[in-house]
């Protein structure tokens, strides 16, 4: 019984010794492939810091192109704004000239009417007289 008692304690030895070599081929293999990750994650950082860099640029530039593209519409909205009030301020001039012509006019038009009625008038008296 002692000869199987080693034997299975010899097994058993074996086993754990097998069991603590593949324990340790397996934490190799894990460490290398966390290796790998660790070397990938750097290659994908290195890359980022660029691609960072690239797209704080673009946004500063994209700031400067708002800011003038505002500065632009403000001077444009000042444009439109002075056009708008000249053509206002001549349209006004216009009406007033044609207001302070119009009276004149329609007195002159029926003073005229009125010589031009009275002299017919006189005309045709004479004529008959």
């Amino acid at each position: 019984m002692a000869e199987t008692k080693d034997i299975f304690i010899l097994l058993l030895l074996f086993s754990a010794s097998v069991l603590c070599f593949m324990l340790i081929y397996f934490v190799f293999k894990i460490s290398k492939s966390v290796e790998a990750l660790q070397n990938d994650f750097r290659k994908v950082a290195d890359q980022m810091a660029p691609l960072l860099e690239s797209l704080n640029s673009l946004s500063r530039t994209i700031k400067v192109l708002s800011d003038d593209i505002r500065r632009q519409l403000d001077k444009t909205n000042w444009i439109i704004d002075e056009v708008k009030t000249k053509v206002e301020a001549l349209i006004q001039f216009e009406n007033r000239i044609k207001e302070s012509m119009e009276h004149p006019a329609q007195t002159l038009k029926n003073t005229l009417a009125s010589i031009k009625s009275g002299i017919t008038t006189f005309f045709q008296n004479r004529k008959k007289n």
